[in-house]
Parts: C-alpha cells; structure tokens; sequence
C-alpha cells in the first residue's frame, strides 16, 4: 500500500508540476528545434529568429511561423534522423503529460494519507481509494474540499447525517460521529515509536479525533497505527496540556 514511492511530505507533492513542467519545457524546445530545421530546408534568412520565437512565445509563434511561411521557399523532407529526434521528442512531450495525471492523482491521496491518517486500497497503477462509514469510495477526485483548502472524507452521525466539517465532533468506536462531546476527557498513550490519543466520556466509552480515522468498504472503523486499538482509559493517561 502506497509502496510505489518512498514518500515523506513534502517531497513529492509537486511531482506532478515538475512533470508537467519538463513537457512544456521539451515542448518548446522541440517546437523551436522543428521551426529552425524547417526554416533551413526553405533557405529562409532567419531560422534562429523564428527559433528563438517558437521557444519563448510556444504554440502560437509555432502555429504563426507555418502560417507566415507556407509558401516560402522550396520545401524539403528533413533528414531521417531529424525526423526520427523530433518524433522522439514529441512522443516524451505526449508521455509527460499523460504520467502528471495518474501521478497528481497519488499526489493528492498521499497529502490526504499524511494529515489525515487514512488507511487507503491501491485499486490500479497509482490508484487509491479510501472510504466512509457508509461504504462510499472515494478517489482523490472525489475527496471533498473544506474551508481550509485541505482534502477531507466525511463523516456521519448514526441517522446517516453528514457532519459539516466546520462542526466540532468525535467518532465513537462503532464508526459514527459525535457531536456533543465537549466534554469529554482527553487521554494519551506514548511509547518511544507511537504518541496517541483518543477521548473518554463519564463511563470510559472512547471516541476518537476524526483526523485518526478512517473505514473499510464494509463501513468498519480502522486506523493506520494499530496502536489505535488497544486504547483503553486504564492504559491512557490524562493529557496535561501544559507539558504538552
């Protein structure tokens, strides 16, 4: 699961730009290195003016420049292995752009894994799913956005509800969110690997941060650190927030 890459965040959250980036890159260059050798075959006196041009204004001085000069000169086919680089590097340019998307797509899972704490499936090549209680799969396209800007999946109290993310609640160990829990006592566990935490009402029930939870497809609650589980109120000591 998300063994693809080695990810640490914020470390590869702009993959996806970079690659886009490259192509657009590649992209002129091959626009610049296709307008100069066409130029030269036409006997043209200004291939590197219209070369320069392609790189820095892109397609349109691209589009232009065979517009501009389509009857000029005497047209020639290039060289086998011009042609053979141009294609090379046009098909790259097309590879670039088609990688970004799958890639964004894990890009956006992964931050979501990391602040959230998610346990997600890989579904195909740089595809993951995570779900909600109700069962509900969710894409890195089909993640919902709060007011923060920060991928979420939402939560629901027992009458199927959806909580609004700006609601402050907890979810009960049976998976369902809670909202009058202001109350309720905040207790740790810490060892030198795990610091976890988890809420306690009057009679020990525990409930957890929405941010330590996800579900399967069967609407189970699970959590990425298996210490989650065996938290109870007689192994958890009362948060002391001013050492903390």
């Amino acid at each position: 699961m998300l063994s693809w890459i080695n990810y640490s965040y914020g470390t590869v959250t702009e993959f996806a730009v970079l690659m886009v980036f490259l192509a657009l890159l590649l992209l002129r260059i091959t626009y610049s290195y296709t307008v100069f050798l066409n130029a030269k075959r036409r006997g043209l006196d200004t291939p590197v003016y219209w070369a320069v041009m392609s790189f820095v204004a892109g397609t349109i001085a691209f589009i232009l420049y065979f517009i501009v000069n389509a009857k000029q000169g005497e047209k020639s086919k290039p060289k086998k292995q011009q042609a053979a680089s141009i294609a090379v590097s046009y098909l790259l340019v097309v590879i670039l752009f088609a990688l970004s998307v799958p890639v964004r797509y894990a890009e956006i899972t992964l931050d979501y894994v990391e602040y959230s704490n998610a346990v997600v499936e890989k579904t195909g090549f740089m595809q993951y799913v995570t779900y909600d209680k109700m069962g509900n799969e969710y894409s890195a396209f089909k993640l919902a956005i709060d007011e923060d800007g920060e991928y979420y999946v939402p939560s629901y109290l027992e009458d199927g509800t959806q909580v609004s993310e700006s609601q402050y609640y907890l979810i009960n160990s049976d998976g369902y969110a809670i909202l009058d829990c202001g109350d309720f006592e905040e207790r740790f566990y810490e060892t030198d690997e795990y610091y976890c935490y988890a809420f306690f009402d009057d009679e020990h029930n525990i409930y957890y941060s929405s941010g330590e939870c996800s579900w399967d497809e069967d609407g189970n609650l699970v959590f990425k650190e298996e210490m989650y589980k065996n938290l109870t109120y007689e192994n958890t000591e009362p948060t002391d927030y001013e050492d903390y």
